[in-house]
């Protein structure tokens, strides 16, 4: 398409293309954002094919509008999104030279953004969830450990951690690449998260309980993760009840926790940020931009500080 003579290139066809662009690269969290934002547009535009010289700061706003009070989205980060991946095309299009392009529209159009509320726990309510593995049932002592591993695999992203399998453990450490931006990690196993794994190790999949899961092709993975991860966060949230915690936990807590705590032990926020897996391209990049052993020692401090 690059260099196309087209006076009016359509910025629906163009859309299209990068999703299935995006599907090909198997970047399937993506694809299926952008999917949800060109059914949005659809919609608003009653299926007419939009072009590019529409996209102005009256139709972002108006856009907007439809989003938040049309459709109810309103939490702010959720129309975010979608004007977010309107953006992220439009610039895509312009570095392919599909169009020249004029990106005054969104200079001068702000996307609200509303900072996401972390629920971290501290050292103490850690330690309570660890003392109750004991005396809860089966399956939310599964909740619990599915929570403990996240945190201490530097808080890896749940979704990340359920479909690990076998080949991701490579000379005692994790090898993935994140489901949300495609770029590579890795993370060590240190004997806590060991445990784990040794207690609830699968077949197919690191973990057991995947492997009684139906088989997903990858385009349902967001689907299935968000089924998965809400089943474990209400036994979790049983489990805590039913002992008496005065504090609430999700599986999504994990993460903020780590990074709570690395900050509150003094951790630079350099370190935090790696080891959380922002900033990161390629694992070549892991090694070659950053000592990985920065983050292994953050991560071998936060652990330790859980021990009474």
């Amino acid at each position: 398409m690059k260099g196309q003579s087209d006076p009016d290139p359509s910025f629906t066809s163009y859309m299209k293309k990068h999703i299935a662009d995006l599907k090909r690269e198997n970047r399937f969290s993506y694809m299926e954002s952008n999917q949800i934002t060109l059914n949005h547009l659809n919609n608003y535009t009653d299926g007419r094919d939009l072009l590019f010289k529409e996209i102005t700061l009256a139709f972002l706003k108006e856009f907007e509008s439809y989003l938040r009070h049309d459709l109810s989205l309103r939490i702010i980060n959720s129309a975010r999104i979608y004007l977010n991946n309107i953006r992220s095309v439009y610039y895509h299009a312009i570095d392919a030279e599909i169009i020249k392009g004029d990106i005054t529209s969104f200079r001068k159009f702000k996307i609200q953004q509303e900072k996401t509320k972390p629920r971290p726990l501290d050292v103490e309510e850690l330690r309570f969830m660890l003392g109750i593995r004991h005396k809860v049932t089966k399956q939310q002592q599964q909740a619990i450990d599915i929570f403990f591993l996240s945190f201490y695999l530097c808080g890896i992203n749940l979704k990340d951690l359920i479909y690990l399998k076998h080949e991701n453990v490579v000379k005692g450490r994790i090898e993935y690449k994140r489901f949300k931006t495609g770029r590579a990690y890795s993370v060590k196993i240190f004997p806590q998260a060991q445990a784990i794994i040794n207690r609830h190790k699968g077949e197919k999949y690191l973990l057991s309980f995947m492997d009684t899961k139906e088989i997903l092709s990858p385009e349902r993975l967001n689907e299935a993760s968000h089924d998965i991860l809400s089943e474990e966060n209400k036994l979790l949230k049983r489990a805590l009840k039913d002992t008496g915690a005065k504090f609430k936990a999700s599986t999504y807590s994990a993460r903020y926790s780590w990074a709570t705590i690395a900050a509150g032990l003094g951790i630079s926020r350099d370190v935090i940020a790696h080891a959380l897996g922002h900033g990161i391209n390629t694992m070549t990049d892991i090694y070659i931009d950053f000592d990985l052993a920065k983050v292994d020692e953050a991560n071998e401090v936060v652990i330790n500080s859980l021990q009474v």
